[in-house]
C-alpha cells in the first residue's frame, strides 16, 4: 500500500509493513472499507500529533460531502493568537503513481454538477476514511501558526495528527454564532479576530479586495418533469465565509514560506503585483460589482516549481494551495511533496518528475473542468425553468 519501505525510518517502516498486512486482509478476507480505514487511522496514530484535545471547527457548505480541512484556535499568555489549520491527509491511504493516484490525476478536481456529484477519489475515500468527520479519529496535516499583533506570521510548524472535529457547522451558522458572540464559543471568536488581523495586514501589503458572489445550485428529485431547483447566492463577504477564506491563505502563506527554507519543490502559485489605480473603479458600487471588474482585469496567476513568488492580488510573499487535496491534484501534489520532505528528509527526483508533468496536466483539466461545470449548471436552469423575457428570478427558490 505505501511506497519506499526501505527508506522510511524504523517507526514508520514498522507502521506500514503492519498497514500493508491490513491491506491483504482487507482485500482477502473480505473486510468493510469503514473498518479498514479505522485501523489505518488507529495504527497511524503512533506517528501522529494528537490533537483530540483541541476544539475542531469544519465549516463548509450544507451539502459538501468532501470535508478537507477544520480550524482549531487560541490565545497565547502573551496575548498573540494561535491558531491551526487542519488538513485532510489522502496520502495515509494512496500513494503516489497507484491506480487510484493516476485516476486521480487524470480527473485533476472534484466537479460539482448540479444533479451529480463527480470525485477526484473514490466516492467511498473521498466521502468516507479521507475527509474529516464530526466526532471521530481523523488524520490531518496541521499547519500550527503564531501571528504578531499586527497579523504576520511570527512562528509557524507543520507536522502531521490526529484530530476530532468537533463541530461540522454551515458557513450561515457559523457566520449565527459569530453574531451571537456566545461565551462558550471563545475560540470562534478568536479565529474571527485573526482573521480581521491577517485581512488588515494583507490589505497593508498591497492585497486588492476581490469579495464577490458566488451561485449554487441544490436539485431535488431531479428525475421528476418538473424537478424543484434552488439557487443560492454566496456572498464571500459574509463573516464566516471571509474567516475560512483569510485562514485558508494564511494555511497556503505559511506552506510556501516551508517549502521555501526546506527547498521542496511545490506548485508555488503568485499573481504579478498589478499597477491598476483601484481609485479609477471608485464609480462602481462598493462590493461585488467592483470587485467583479477588479478581478476581470487583473494579470492571470502563474504556478513555479522552484521558489515562491508573490501574490500580489492576496498581498503575501508566497503562495500554495493546500487545503484541498481531496477535490484538487495540485494540492495533492502538494502533500506528496511535504510528506516525502518530512519523512525521509529527501526528495525524489522520479517522484517529483513524475508529479510536476501531472500538474501541468492538471492545470489545464481543471481549466476545462470549472468551464464545464459554470455551463451544465446553467444549461440545466435554462432547459428547466421557463423563463419569459422580462421576468425576474426567484433568488430562493426557482
Amino acid at each position: 500500500m505505501f511506497m519506499y519501505l526501505s527508506n522510511l525510518t524504523p517507526v514508520e517502516g514498522w507502521i506500514n509493513q503492519i498497514l500493508s498486512l491490513i491491506l491483504g486482509l482487507y482485500s482477502h478476507c473480505g473486510w468493510t472499507l469503514k473498518l479498514f480505514l479505522h485501523l489505518v487511522v488507529l495504527l497511524s496514530a503512533i506517528d501522529r500529533k494528537n490533537l483530540t484535545d483541541l476544539k475542531v471547527y469544519a465549516i463548509d457548505v450544507d451539502e459538501a460531502d468532501e470535508l478537507d480541512d477544520a480550524l482549531s484556535a487560541t490565545k497565547l499568555q502573551d496575548g498573540r493568537i494561535k491558531v491551526w489549520i487542519h488538513v485532510a491527509d489522502p496520502t495515509r491511504y494512496v500513494q503516489p503513481g497507484s491506480i487510484v493516484d493516476r485516476e486521480a490525476m487524470r480527473r485533476g478536481t472534484s466537479v460539482f454538477l448540479p444533479t451529480a456529484t463527480y470525485s477526484m477519489f473514490p466516492e467511498n475515500l473521498a466521502m468516507g476514511g479521507m475527509s474529516l468527520r464530526q466526532g471521530e479519529l481523523c488524520n490531518a496535516v496541521t499547519v500550527s501558526v503564531v501571528l504578531h499583533n499586527d497579523g504576520s506570521i511570527a512562528e509557524y510548524s507543520v507536522f502531521n495528527s490526529v484530530i476530532k472535529p468537533t463541530y461540522m457547522l454551515t458557513y450561515e451558522s457559523a457566520s449565527e454564532l459569530l453574531h451571537l458572540n456566545l461565551q462558550e464559543e471563545g475560540e470562534l471568536r478568536i479565529l474571527s479576530e485573526a482573521a480581521n488581523l491577517r485581512s488588515n495586514w494583507r490589505r497593508q501589503q498591497g492585497a486588492i479586495e476581490t469579495a464577490t458572489l458566488d451561485t449554487r445550485f441544490k436539485v431535488s428529485n431531479p428525475e421528476d418533469p418538473e424537478p424543484s431547483i434552488k439557487l443560492y447566492v454566496e456572498n464571500q463577504a459574509d463573516p464566516a465565509m471571509r474567516l475560512v477564506s483569510e485562514m485558508m491563505i494564511l494555511c497556503g502563506e505559511a506552506i510556501a514560506t516551508f517549502g521555501s527554507r526546506n527547498d521542496i519543490p511545490l506548485p508555488y502559485r503568485g499573481q504579478p503585483q498589478s499597477d491598476m489605480n483601484v481609485s479609477e473603479f471608485s464609480h462602481l458600487p462598493e462590493g461585488p460589482v467592483r470587485s467583479f471588474a477588479l478581478v476581470r482585469i487583473m494579470r492571470a496567476a502563474e504556478i513555479d516549481f522552484r521558489k515562491p513568488a508573490r501574490h500580489g492580488v492576496l498581498g503575501i510573499p508566497g503562495y500554495v494551495q493546500f487545503t484541498s487535496p481531496i477535490r484538487r491534484y495540485l494540492d495533492l501534489l502538494a502533500h506528496y511533496q511535504v510528506s516525502c520532505f518530512q519523512f525521509y528528509n529527501s526528495l525524489y527526483n522520479r517522484l517529483q518528475a513524475s508529479m510536476l508533468l501531472g500538474a501541468c496536466v492538471e492545470i489545464f483539466i481543471f481549466k476545462i473542468s470549472k468551464n464545464q461545470e459554470n455551463e451544465t449548471k446553467w444549461k440545466y436552469i435554462m432547459i428547466h425553468v421557463p423563463f419569459t423575457e422580462g421576468q425576474d428570478a426567484d433568488c430562493a427558490t426557482l
